[in-house]
């Protein structure tokens, strides 16, 4: 988490020199911005539950790492593609040095999406192993005695 706080902010920081090339990089500080929500949102619900609760691992903050990650995969296509266009001299800047921030950026963009991946596959994982972990626990009905889960079937054998 600290390594996509960082990564960020390197995108953040060469995103800005290179932001009034063409209106699509507008879309690279909104997904910094949602970065930074999504990364103090879970945070904060980390440091209020216990490791093993589901509340870290729900469905929203899983889906929003999956939507996190495509749209780093975006912003990684508009600063490959407008870098490439640079490159190629099909558009061209008074600043020379934009076509290497947009290159940097691309490989941050990268960097951002694959972690991204992770964190929600890794995230979906651990959801499911908690969730098979509390279906087999032992449960106490509402009159503290216990039920029983188990059922034993016998089957009469004559001989």
């Amino acid at each position: 988490m600290v390594a996509s706080l960082c990564i960020s902010s390197i995108g953040m920081a060469f995103g800005a020199l290179a932001i009034t090339l063409s209106p699509i990089l507008w879309l690279i500080p909104a997904v910094i911005a949602l970065t930074f929500i999504y990364h103090t949102y879970v945070l904060l619900m980390a440091s209020a539950e216990s490791y093993t609760s589901p509340r870290i691992y729900s469905a929203s903050a899983i889906g929003c790492g999956y939507v996190l990650a495509f749209l780093w995969t975006a912003a990684l296509a508009a600063s490959a593609t407008i870098s490439s266009l640079l490159f190629i001299n099909i558009i061209t800047v008074d600043d020379s040095k934009v076509k290497y921030y947009l290159a940097v950026l691309a490989g941050v963009s990268l960097l951002e999406s694959l972690l991204f991946g992770f964190i929600a596959v890794k995230s979906h994982k651990e959801l499911k192993k908690i969730r098979y972990r509390n279906k087999w626990r032992w449960r106490v009905d509402i009159t503290g005695n216990s039920p029983a889960q188990w059922r034993l079937a016998i089957k009469h054998c004559s001989v």
